[in-house]
């Protein structure tokens, strides 16, 4: 059974998706069955990409979503009691437009899988007891993109806004 999700510091006002908000450089944390912390997740840097920028092979076209992509690097530390699975699971990032339309599965949409895979390697890394990890999401962004999510299995969202949004 998959742990509770919990943020580090108090409750906060959720956003109109009920979407906890966050901010850019901020730790949250998910929380093992147990109550204990079971993996750590700073989102360190975010910038746009655009889809010209997403291969340096001219033969390589990456579709544009909208507007462009999020690249975010995060880093992840597993405690005693992780749970099994990959960490950043692309198909839980969704996007959110200026009108409040949420676009599902934003990670995991074949632009954004093709901007990353054209320069990276593959999955993000499956968690480890103890560990630390640096991995790379990067996010498709639809037309009039203003925030960033990332959903937990228990339904738990979280919401970052995008820069120069």
């Amino acid at each position: 059974m998959p742990g509770r999700i919990h943020r580090l510091s108090d409750t906060p006002e959720l956003s109109p998706r009920g979407g906890i908000p966050k901010e850019w450089g901020e730790s949250f944390a998910e929380v093992g069955s147990n109550g204990m912390p079971a993996v750590k997740y700073v989102f360190e840097d975010v910038w746009r990409v655009t889809a010209q920028d997403c291969t340096l092979n001219p033969a390589v076209e990456v579709p544009d979503p909208g507007d462009g992509f999020l690249r975010i690097e995060a880093t992840a530390e597993t405690f005693d009691f992780t749970p099994e699975g990959q960490l950043l699971p692309w198909r839980r990032f969704y996007g959110v437009d200026s009108n409040g339309r949420v676009f599902e599965e934003a990670a995991s949409e074949t632009a954004a899988l093709m901007c990353r895979f054209v320069n990276e390697s593959g999955e993000t890394p499956s968690k480890a007891p103890n560990a630390k990890y640096a991995t790379t999401v990067i996010v498709a962004l639809p037309e009039g993109a203003e925030t960033v999510g990332y959903s937990f299995q228990d339904g738990t969202r979280w919401e970052w806004d995008i820069p120069g949004a």
